[in-house]
């Protein structure tokens, strides 16, 4: 073909006839390659030798010939590429290796164009680090990679550049061969290479947060090892190695040069033992290893966190709860959740027209008087004894709170201090309780900051005065964590105040503060003088940080963090709530709140530890609520008990509590079930009248009391007539005897119960609401507390669990209600729901603690049937029954005892075979259980 029929470019200077005739070659393959080949032309020739040139061009040829679209990608992206290598030999090499690939195999022509088209786009990035020599061996194992397959060939030369940045070339191989070790097979019995694909995708990423070439090598080793017997768990090792490395060897910062060898020497060998107990696991099954190396059981939990340097809240529960109590006399929980993060969003100023910036309540505060917040782990000293003595500190400090009187300040204490505070800043609103005192200020966060510094600064000088054993823990950690922080963290006169405040609520020196401060630092530290006696209360804690607030004012007029408070004449008294007044008050973002020191704070700290991989353990920590909760629904995490891997997977049901749907509640029915079984009410009502004990009765045998005991002082004439020695205890007493029992009624409100009963008519589900109504009326007369529950769901991250009636309801119109609107959902993920159940009791204080399991057939959920699910829901009670209560279940599904008897045998269930009967049955079946 001649050059006219080509599109114009040939008077380029430099193109020479081998060009021209490459270029009418590919102009007869592939126009559409040849005019993007043409345009980028001017460019190689200004940046190649004419020689590379014409490989490029070559090279370009062939790609087309087994791929026009490749080609012209080829020409789009390559040249760069290419141009990128300054040392022009290299441009040659990777071109000539390109082609080498391209003739390897006939077969592989059609993908053999596109690997020779990753090969120069990543030829450049590997010749950067690479000998020449080393290139070779690079393409060779790409080509052999690609006559095996030739998308994980394609993969190799996309990330083999990134690779080798982190992995030394020496061990590419080995790179490769692990790769290959993770094709798998799929259902239909072919090759699955989505595994090894993956796997040289994320290799770079992975060991790119792995700082240390010994660790990485070792991962990539123990990689290969695993894979040998499980693709699945070796990736699953692999995914996961940089969190446990980060957890595991943590940082290093604060040592002496002299402990730092021995101390990594230490870690590696708990790195080690991590290793082998994932292998252990893989001697038991494929998936229980996989579980282990994901995370996902909690014996993988408990490894890791014997091989961290840090101590978790788990350990430490026990011995920091009697501590608690020992100091504050409280039997309080120790959770790893705030339980009042619900509250924070409510208005802070009652009658409020509009949403204020929030004045959040104090760390100190967010405690109860059930309850109190400490980290699920702590990672902040490199030696688990340190991190111990920490979370000791912390207990003690919260524990302090309570026994030194801060929760129990009342608002009506200090109603003169409010109205000073209302003269003073010209505000009438009053605040409803002792935190929301700082709203009076015009500058709300800084005066509840002052005042968690004094008070805090309070109970640090009692417990060192009250108790002198703690006084040496708590001065070692002080010195530390102050000497952590630097004593200028911003630029302003504030900041640097703040900072000395706290420097001084732990006696600490406040040196470097400017000579212009000194007159307040001196105010100041006669101030802490009055809080650190052991007559003072809280109260005396309020009044010095409005001090303190009254001192600060000097800086208004020069530090930008405080000039917000705007106007406090008579023409602001009448602001309107509006935007631009709320930020006058004190919360605009040019206020930064003071960092509070670690052992004071509510909150988990920054660490080196992965804190989510332990957070939510099982042990006497409720389960926390989930960030992501939607409104008026709230999240708890529970582990699931697999049989096959002989384990519990570690948070693996995402439970939703929330109070009964009302958009479909009906009392109606209620009221149509009262009249249709009032007769069985009445009957119902004499039975239960009779169970219920008297509010007295007469105790026999005792030494003295009340009234004689006939029988007894008959029985004593008679054992001396016979010459044995006769009892003293002749006399009866009268006692208080009351039932004790709480009952959880858990209802199965799956899908399953909306099929129709063929000679009534009714629903299944009709049936059992009928039966609660008959069973509430029952234990409205019997006095116990109860509660009345509903689960279903659709896969383990979302079961529902719906209160109808809890134990602090009454059973009242809105509870009916709640009965009556009861719909059949989805599917039953019994578990999960048990376990919920059981919280829910635990909490109660009954000798007698209940839990009834109405079902109408066997669990059935996403990935939750047959043994899997009969075997976690008998782990489920068992649990139940460690805990102190008592589960029973009552089926109304005719094969019931084919499974149940597996599930529930060594606790007890009953089959109700007759659905009708079941209305008349289940008050029965419970007298019976609490009789």
């Amino acid at each position: 073909m001649s050059s006219k029929n080509i599109p114009t470019a040939f008077n380029l200077p430099g193109l020479n006839e081998e060009v021209t005739a490459l270029l009418e070659e590919l102009f007869n393959i592939s126009r559409r390659a040849c005019e993007e080949c043409i345009q980028h032309l001017p460019e190689a020739l200004q940046r190649c030798d004419i020689d590379v040139v014409c490989l490029w061009v070559d090279l370009g040829i062939e790609i087309s010939s087994a791929s026009a679209a490749t080609g012209i990608r080829y020409f789009k992206t390559s040249l760069l590429a290419i141009t990128g290598v300054t040392d022009k030999r290299y441009q040659r090499h990777i071109l000539e290796s390109a082609i080498q690939i391209l003739g390897t195999d006939d077969d592989t022509e059609s993908t053999g164009g596109h690997l020779a088209l990753e090969c120069v786009l990543s030829g450049p990035k590997v010749a950067c680090v690479l000998a020449k020599d080393d290139l070779d061996v690079w393409v060779s194992l790409g080509m052999e990679l690609g006559k095996w397959n030739p998308l994980a060939a394609a993969e190799y030369f996309k990330e083999s550049a990134e690779v080798l940045q982190a992995l030394p070339f020496t061990h590419i191989r080995q790179w490769v061969e692990c790769g290959v070790k993770l094709v798998t097979k799929n259902q239909l019995g072919n090759f699955d290479y989505l595994l090894t694909i993956e796997f040289f995708r994320t290799t770079a990423n992975i060991f790119e947060q792995i700082t240390e070439d010994a660790i990485r090598l070792r991962v990539l080793e123990c990689t290969s090892q695993i894979a040998d017997r499980s693709p699945h768990a070796a990736m699953a090792f692999m995914k996961q190695s940089p969190n446990s490395v980060a957890a595991i060897f943590g940082t290093l910062e604060g040592l002496s040069v002299k402990e730092i060898p021995n101390l990594h020497e230490e870690r590696l060998a708990r790195f080690e033992q991590w290793i082998e107990a994932g292998l252990q696991a893989l001697e038991y099954s494929e998936e229980a290893a996989r579980a282990y190396f994901s995370y996902e059981s909690r014996w993988a939990l408990v490894s890791i966190e014997r091989a961290m340097s840090g101590v978790s809240l788990r350990t430490m529960h026990r011995p920091l709860k009697l501590l608690v109590k020992g100091l504050s006399g409280h039997d309080v929980r120790i959770e790893t959740h705030h339980p009042t993060d619900s509250a924070t969003s409510q208005t802070a100023i009652p009658g409020c027209p509009v949403d204020q910036p929030m004045i959040e309540r104090p760390s100190c505060l967010q405690d109860t008087t059930s309850a109190i917040v400490l980290p699920s782990m702590l990672n902040a000293y490199p030696r688990k004894s340190d991190n111990a003595r920490l979370y000791r500190i912390m207990a003690a400090h919260k524990a302090g709170h309570f026994e030194f009187g801060t929760h129990q300040l009342e608002i009506s204490s200090i109603e003169e201090f409010i109205c000073d505070l209302q003269v003073r800043y010209g505000k009438s609103h009053h605040p409803a309780s002792v935190w929301e005192v700082f709203t009076l200020y015009p500058s709300p966060s800084l005066a509840q900051d002052l005042w968690m510094i004094v008070e805090d600064s309070r109970i640090d000088s009692r417990l060192s005065y009250e108790y002198p054993g703690l006084r040496r823990d708590m001065d070692y950690i002080v010195k530390e964590v102050v000497s952590w922080r630097p004593l200028f963290q911003g630029g302003t006169l504030t900041d640097m105040m703040l900072e000395a405040l706290i420097r001084m609520s732990v006696g600490e020196s406040t040196e470097g503060m400017p000579d212009s401060c000194l007159t307040i630092v001196n105010q100041a530290a006669s101030l802490f003088s009055k809080i650190r006696v052991p007559q003072a209360t809280c109260k005396t804690s309020l009044e010095v940080a409005d001090r303190l607030y009254e001192l600060l004012d000097v800086f208004r007029s020069t530090d930008p963090a405080l000039s917000e408070t705007g106007n406090t004449s008579d023409e602001s008294k009448n602001e309107e709530f509006d935007e631009e007044s709320l930020a006058q008050r004190g919360d605009s973002p040019s206020y930064q709140r003071v960092e509070n020191l670690i052992y004071r704070r509510a909150e988990s700290f920054p660490s080196t530890t992965n804190e989510k991989l332990i957070e939510q353990q099982s042990f006497e920590v409720e389960p926390g609520a989930d960030d992501s909760e939607s409104a008026g629904r709230t999240t708890f995490f529970y582990d699931e008990w697999d049989a096959g891997l002989g384990d519990y997977r570690s948070d693996w049901c995402r439970v939703t509590e929330a109070i009964g749907d009302s958009t479909s509640a009906d009392q109606g029915f209620v009221d149509q079930t009262l009249v249709d079984h009032q007769w069985t009410i009445h009957r119902l009502r004499k039975y239960f009248e009779g169970i219920r004990p008297s509010s007295l009765r007469w105790v026999k045998g005792q030494l003295d009391g009340e009234d004689v005991d006939v029988d007894a002082v008959i029985d004593r004439c008679a054992e001396r007539r016979v010459g044995q020695a006769p009892s003293d205890r002749v006399f009866m007493n009268r006692e208080v005897r009351v039932r004790d029992v709480s009952a959880a009624i858990l209802v199965d409100i799956s899908g399953s119960t909306n099929r129709v009963l063929d000679d009534t008519g009714k629903r299944v589900i009709d049936v059992e609401k009928e039966a609660l109504v008959l069973l509430c009326e029952a234990l409205e007369t019997l006095g116990d507390r109860y509660g009345i529950y509903g689960f279903s769901g659709r896969s383990r991250r979302d079961v529902r669990f719906d209160v109808f009636k809890d134990f602090d309801h009454g059973y009242n119109s809105q509870s009916k209600q709640r009965i009556g609107g009861i719909q059949p959902i989805q599917q039953n993920r019994d578990g999960a729901a048990i376990r919920h159940a059981v919280s829910k009791l635990r909490r109660e204080q009954a000798k007698v603690k209940l839990l009834m399991l109405l079902s109408d057939g066997r669990p059935l959920d996403d990935q939750y049937e047959h043994d899997y699910a009969f075997e976690d829901t008998r782990m489920a009670l068992r649990e139940a029954k460690r805990m102190g209560v008592h589960p029973f279940c009552v089926t109304i599904d005719r094969t019931a005892p084919e499974y149940l008897s597996r599930m529930c045998g060594e606790f007890g269930f009953i089959v109700v075979d007759r659905v009708q009967r079941l209305p008349d049955r289940l008050p029965e079946i419970y007298g019976r259980l609490t009789t």
